[in-house]
């Protein structure tokens, strides 16, 4: 029998991970492989996830999933609790089949998968693939190429993962032309680790310019334009030169309170679409001339425009909503109402997750309802670019019920439910302070980053 010393828990850490599930368990030093060789790579399922401190250091591990490989004993795939995109899984494995050969066959060819694990059972869609390296096992799970989290920082893995599975429920051609041009989700720990790592004069600016609290961060001009009073630190994220950067955590606008977005997960879900709308929007702009195989996109053929937001199609489209809007409707939704640099970014952006998911059920029938000639403009021009077929019989099944039916102005018990609704969502992405719904229609703004 061949013997292949090799030694599964390869940090100290994980021996500490491991030793908290399996406390009487000696350390695996080495092993010997069984006589078989494996051809195909096994399929298994999770059977268990184990999350309590009492079993495991819930300050260095998210997560034990369990998996039962019946005659060959067990493993568990081990989540990191902050991570990168590298390192986010590990493994751990029964000591007590020492004697018989490792948990899996040896394999044929190094390079390919000795298992396959769904990884529903640990609420993501796709598989765990795990790889026998030579010197012990390791647990690849493929993370979206759009997500970055450079070496110098991590995340919690908890708010990695969800952004991956948020990525991948959007359509795959846009998805794939925005990796094609080198766009980039990138996520960090704090704003130290993400705008002032890569943006230095974001930092100075922050510097030289503190919050006035007298001032709401969001200031309505009677022209229609808004002035954001924020600084760098304050925004939750933003989009800027082929790159989304979205930190964990950012500033209280007026304060020095962090802001978790891991507290609030309706707002995580919204930030990742919408800030990828601004993605989509600049997809046909300068930014994006040298991308790789840029060519194979409709884009080579409207250069002649910037943004999508910028087109002459979206402008009027929008500028018929608005003029059709009561006046309390332009205060609840003046984040996607306001202007900025003389454009409706925001709006085109809210658009675009709604239309793909990034919204809850609720805000967005409000927006389709509310914008409905603008949401023709993404949806026929914007999608049919990318060869992504969207009808209208598809949005009022999966989306809003009455699209396109009900264009009436919104009746005075909606508007109090838009409220609600866009006022919790400010609340939780950038609080200013303990306002009562009613002042904060006055104020108007939706949500979200810049």
């Amino acid at each position: 029998m061949k013997v292949d010393r090799r030694s599964f828990l390869t940090t100290a850490s994980l021996f500490t991970a491991y030793h908290l599930v399996r406390a009487n368990v000696p350390v695996l030093e080495s092993t010997s492989y069984a006589e078989e060789t494996a051809t195909e790579p096994k399929k298994y399922k999770i059977t268990g996830t184990i999350t309590s401190s009492e079993r495991i250091d819930t300050d260095k591990y998210a997560a034990y999933y369990y998996v039962n490989t019946e005659n060959r004993g067990w493993f568990y795939i081990v989540q990191n609790k902050n991570a990168r995109t590298d390192n986010v899984f590990l493994a751990a494995y029964d000591d007590e089949q020492r004697q018989n050969g490792l948990v899996f066959p040896q394999p044929d060819d190094f390079s390919k998968p000795v298992a396959i694990v769904d990884a529903s059972g640990a609420g993501l869609k796709g598989d765990f693939e795990i790889y026998d390296t030579g010197s012990g096992y390791k647990v690849k799970y493929n993370i979206h190429p759009l997500i970055v989290v450079q070496n110098h920082t991590s995340v919690s893995s908890k708010y990695l993962m969800e952004a991956d599975q948020f990525i991948k429920e959007m359509p795959s051609p846009i998805t794939d032309a925005l990796n094609a041009r080198g766009f980039n989700y990138m996520m960090a720990k704090n704003v130290e680790d993400l705008y002032y790592h890569l943006y230095p004069y974001t930092k100075n600016h922050d510097k030289n310019n503190p919050n006035d609290p007298d001032k709401p961060w969001l200031e309505v001009k009677e022209d229609g334009t808004c002035v954001d009073h924020r600084n760098y630190s304050n925004y939750p994220a933003y989009y800027y030169q082929k790159r989304v950067l979205a930190p964990q955590t950012s500033y209280k606008y007026g304060s020095k309170q962090l802001v978790d977005k891991m507290d609030y997960p309706v707002w995580r879900k919204h930030l990742v679409f919408h800030e990828t709308g601004h993605a989509v929007d600049y997809i046909n702009g300068d930014d994006y001339s040298s991308g790789v195989n840029s060519s194979k996109y409709a884009s080579k053929k409207l250069r002649k425009i910037f943004r999508y937001s910028d087109s002459d199609e979206f402008q009027a489209a929008f500028n018929i909503d608005r003029e059709r809007m009561d006046p309390k409707v332009k205060d609840a939704l003046a984040y996607s109402v306001c202007k900025s640099e003389g454009r409706h970014r925001e709006c085109f952006a809210n658009l675009y997750s709604a239309l793909v998911g990034g919204e809850t059920k609720e805000s967005a029938a409000l927006l389709l309802k509310t914008f409905p000639n603008a949401t023709e403009y993404v949806r026929k021009k914007v999608f049919s670019d990318f060869k992504v077929k969207m009808s209208v019989e598809d949005i009022r099944k999966k989306i809003y019920s009455d699209y396109l039916k009900d264009v009436e102005p919104l009746a005075d018990t909606e508007l109090k439910e838009a409220a609600v609704l866009f006022a919790r969502m400010f609340y939780e992405s950038d609080p200013t302070g303990d306002k009562d719904i009613k002042d904060w229609v006055v104020a108007g703004p939706a949500c979200c980053g810049r």
